[in-house]
């Protein structure tokens, strides 16, 4: 072979090796994952540690039978390490709900399984008690913290105290009242993470309340930082209304990765009242996006003679405990055109119901307006885990549905 030729089939050797490099397909990059910071006021569990694609999640330790831990993922293959802190060993596991048809590998107190979209998921280990994941969506409408209709509940004039040592409820009230008036369309009442004891709050038309992951409101449990707006004969207990929708209003949301706590344990036991967490009442066009609402004094979620409500990424989780007793999920009262999809509802009682009284029924008193039927209410993609029913749907029936 001549120097001509010699140089042709180098030439030609490089091309060849080049267009094999090119061909050889690139590796998937690596779904997102945002982790969420523990808030000030939980603890972090002693039973399991939790890994998600090499990731640190915070594991909240939770009263009762389970304990929790939130993130959110893009879609893609996501790996999920569970670590049973107190165990030698994991004998059996179940991972529901089972038609997602997840399986996961042992190796001593570890396990390991993956999925590819953000799920919520009931992990149970024997010698354990369960544990709730729940992987939500990435957010693709977070809100910045200043700026033009953003009213920020710890900047001037408002001022809200974060540490979860004082009341600040004056200081939500008067951001969502500013934001009601913003020219641009629907205010956005702005939450930093931070814990923020607050008594009722009223929501108006155009206003958005946005909660930052790590963003806790908490209901106090102490009676005279709050309006009994009923009484529930059934347990001899005054109830409040702890965030409702002001009569009339329209163009409502509520939605971010923070939590609405309603510390009904030390309300009923300690402070002798329950509470109803969100109320959207007499409202249209509200929508509930995100928000954990944990620990509800009595039904968590009562939308009352309302109408085209949406009500997604919801996670309800109350507890097992028979000292509360009736505490709902949500309960779909006297409205129409409902939509709860995506989310998990846990509790002692029925997580997701529907119901239409008539004027002299207890909770009802209080509602404007007079009796409405239930119509086309859509439950979809839901996950139940309670002692009582899953699905209730024909009891608490006065009205039509």
């Amino acid at each position: 072979m001549n120097r001509r030729h010699r140089l042709v089939f180098v030439l030609a050797t490089a091309a060849l090796l080049l267009a094999n490099m090119l061909a050889v397909p690139k590796p998937a990059s690596a779904n997102t994952i945002s982790a969420y910071p523990l808030p000030s006021i939980y603890s972090s569990s002693t039973v399991f540690s939790l890994k998600v694609n090499g990731t640190s999640i915070p594991v909240v330790h939770y009263t009762g039978d389970y304990d929790y831990a939130h993130f959110s993922m893009s879609p893609g293959t996501t790996t999920i390490e569970v670590t049973a802190l107190g165990l030698a060993g994991i004998g059996s596991y179940s991972i529901t709900p089972k038609k997602l048809g997840i399986s996961g590998t042992v190796s001593g107190n570890r396990l390991t399984f993956t999925m590819a979209n953000d799920e919520y998921l009931i992990v149970k280990i024997s010698g354990a008690r369960a544990l709730v994941l729940i992987a939500d969506p990435l957010e693709t409408d977070v809100p910045p913290p200043s700026g033009a209709g953003i009213y920020n509940v710890r900047s001037a004039p408002y001022g809200a105290d974060g540490t979860g040592t004082s009341l600040t409820t004056a200081a939500f009230q008067n951001a969502i009242d500013d934001a009601a008036h913003d020219a641009g369309g629907q205010g956005i009442v702005y939450v930093p993470a931070g814990v923020y004891l607050v008594g009722n709050l009223r929501l108006k038309s155009n206003v958005a309340l946005y909660l930052q992951a790590g963003a806790v409101l908490r209901c106090t449990g102490v009676k005279s930082d709050y309006t009994m707006h009923w009484h529930k004969d059934s347990k001899n207990l005054d109830i409040t209304w702890w965030i409702s929708t002001e009569p009339g209003s329209t163009n409502i949301k509520i939605y971010g990765r923070g939590t609405l706590d309603g510390n009904g344990r030390y309300s009923k036991n300690t402070g002798n009242f329950g509470n109803n967490i969100v109320v959207p009442i007499a409202t249209s066009n509200f929508t509930f996006d995100g928000p954990i609402i944990r620990d509800s004094g009595s039904w968590a979620v009562t939308p009352a003679r309302s109408n085209d409500l949406v009500f997604k990424n919801m996670k309800l989780l109350n507890r097992f405990e028979l000292d509360i007793g009736e505490n709902d999920g949500i309960d779909v009262n006297e409205s129409q055109n409902v939509l709860v999809q995506h989310g998990i509802g846990i509790g002692l009682d029925d997580p997701y119901t529907t119901k239409a009284w008539d004027e002299t029924t207890d909770i009802a008193l209080s509602w404007p307006g007079t009796p409405e039927p239930v119509n086309n209410v859509t439950f979809d993609d839901v996950i139940s885990w309670t002692y009582c029913y899953g699905f209730k749907i024909g009891q608490g029936m006065r009205q039509n549905q």
